[in-house]
């Protein structure tokens, strides 16, 4: 591909070429191409290796034209692979009609931008290690979000001592990047620190914008060297770039193979050797603003490793926070269970043994030694509550008997597994709340007391909708196929009251709100859970540099 200028041609006397002229172009780029044509692949009597010969001429009727050097074409040569050491030969013909290749010039490769949106400058294995876990990489806002979250982590000592943690995991103790320090990990006191471990995501984030489109960050070349840069973990590596976007790229290639002094890095140095040898040059007008942008990209790289920081603390402080909350209210909501159920045992107790007391025509308590009687009947009585079995007793010495009976009962909830939260109530007449049944392979059972009547109510949320179903007068029996339909809250409430006293449906709504509660809250933390999980498999990628020092340091 050729891409030709205005002003790209001149006369033999140097003036500028006007009006229309003749372009001849003939390519041989294949070795059936290059015999076809009668040329050769020598340079007088040494051979090349070509990567393809190409023919121009230019004229405007009779008159041949020259190239006008302040305004050269530019060539884009098809090649599988970039090959370093290639040079431009000019074809010259001789005595003997030959083309011998002479006066060879270093290639160097104009680079071309693409949408700078559409590179990945990701750490290597990010966006896999992602795909692989679940997540969407398509969504680039959640991509972004996540990698640039671990710029909380790149606080110099002077501004942030707090422990490395993420998501409130600590995962070493706390990380340093300030140039000043050594690149190595070092000790003070308990802390870990680990200097020059990763690419800031902030700094990523800083030169990854629109303001970089017209330079050599926005091209493949660079993308394919970001990879090498996060594998060297070396912050200064970056900024040679970031801070010599006025050069050829391969220029900026050979500082860093001349820069680097830590043997970790060594086994990368012929990675950017192989970098400078391609001879990649720069973008057109890539030159341009290029003190203003690296300076753009010192103060946005601080300050959005700033301001990420600033989120991550808040975003974090408030999970503590609404982690208290919901400990708090589990709390209240486990202390005010046991209190309603030791009170329906209290009611239900009394109840039985008055009833056990009117069968055995006891009226009265004495003090004679007859009271183990009575001690007897009450033990009989609590052990009958406590395991909702049927009380059988025979007064041993009057033979009459007590026999309150409990009958089971169990309901089967057409798709249960369907609801976020799932409640099935026993509302007896006797008592001042709810018995609530746990599930069971048959559904939800439990026992009837023959001394009470009971109502039921079964109460789900689906996505915050409420669905419910109701039935009064329950008996013994097997219910299946429970049906629950949505229902408004405000008919929720309407119809708890109808079925059931007061202060039963009192309790019944109290546990209601905690329920909805408790839904919204585990989606938040599984939302944490999450992110905490991914984060930490994260935290190695990013880290990949300095993962010896961090898995000895932290063992």
């Amino acid at each position: 591909v050729l891409s030709v200028p205005a002003n790209g041609f001149l006369y033999a006397d140097g003036g500028a070429v006007k009006g229309t002229l003749q372009l001849v172009v003939k390519e041989a780029l294949d070795a059936a191409s290059i015999i076809k044509a009668g040329l050769s692949t020598v340079s007088g009597d040494r051979p090349l290796e070509t990567g393809g010969m190409f023919f121009i001429d230019a004229r405007q009727g009779d008159q041949i034209l020259k190239i006008n050097q302040a305004n050269a074409i530019s060539a884009a040569i098809p090649s599988d692979t970039i090959k370093p050491g290639m040079m431009l030969f000019a074809g010259e013909r001789t005595v003997k009609g030959d083309i011998d290749w002479r006066n060879p010039t270093q290639i160097r490769n104009s680079l071309v931008t693409v949408d700078m949106h559409k590179l990945n400058f990701y750490p290597p294995g990010y966006l896999d290690s992602l795909k692989e876990w679940g997540s969407n990489i398509s969504d680039k806002k959640f991509t972004d979000s996540l990698y640039f979250s671990f710029a909380e982590l790149f606080q110099t000592p002077e501004t942030d001592s707090r422990n490395l943690t993420v998501g409130g995991q600590v995962q070493a103790d706390t990380l340093r990047t300030d140039s000043s320090y050594e690149r190595k990990p070092y000790y003070q006191g308990d802390a870990i620190y680990f200097d020059h471990c990763a690419i800031n995501p902030a700094s990523v984030k800083a030169f990854w914008h629109d303001k970089f489109q017209h330079t050599f960050i926005a091209t493949r070349q660079f993308e394919e060297r970001m990879k090498y840069i996060h594998l060297s973990g070396d912050q200064e590596i970056l900024d040679l770039y970031i801070n010599n976007l006025d050069k050829d790229l391969s220029y900026v290639d050979s500082l860093v193979v001349n820069s680097v002094k830590r043997e970790a890095l060594y086994p990368l140095v012929p990675k950017f050797q192989e970098f400078a040898g391609r001879r990649d040059g720069n973008v057109t007008g890539g030159g341009k603003s290029a003190a203003k942008l690296a300076e753009y990209f010192r103060n946005k790289t601080a300050l959005f490793t700033e301001q990420i920081s600033k989120a991550q603390r808040e975003f974090w402080t408030q999970q503590a926070s609404l982690d208290e909350t919901f400990f708090q209210r589990q709390s209240e909501y486990i202390q005010d269970s046991i209190k309603r159920m030791n009170k329906n045992f209290q009611q239900e107790y009394e109840l039985n043994l008055k009833e056990a007391r009117r069968q055995l025509d006891m009226k009265f308590y004495t003090v004679s030694i007859t009271t183990t009687g009575w001690k007897n009947v009450d033990r009989y009585v609590e052990e009958s509550v406590r395991t909702q079995t049927t009380l059988d007793y025979t007064d041993p010495q009057t033979g009459k008997k007590a026999v309150i009976r409990y009958e089971p009962v169990s309901f089967g909830i057409e798709d249960a597994a369907s609801f976020d939260r799932l409640s099935v109530y026993l509302i007896p007449d006797q008592l001042s709340s709810y018995i609530k049944l746990n599930a069971s392979n048959a559904g939800y059972s439990g026992k009837l007391n023959e001394l009470m009547k009971y109502n039921l109510a079964v109460v789900g949320y689906k996505n915050d909708n409420p669905f419910f179903y109701s039935m009064k007068n329950v008996s013994s029996q097997h219910y299946a196929g429970i049906k629950l339909s949505l229902i408004s809250e405000r008919n929720l409430i309407q119809q708890l009251n109808m079925l059931a006293s007061g202060a039963q449906a009192k309790d019944i709504g109290k546990e209601q709100d905690f329920l909805r509660f408790e839904i919204k809250d585990k989606r938040r933390q599984d939302d944490k859970r999450d992110r905490i999980l991914v984060s930490k498999r994260i935290f190695r990628l990013i880290f990949a540099a300095c993962l010896p020092e961090i898995d000895s340091a932290t063992k």
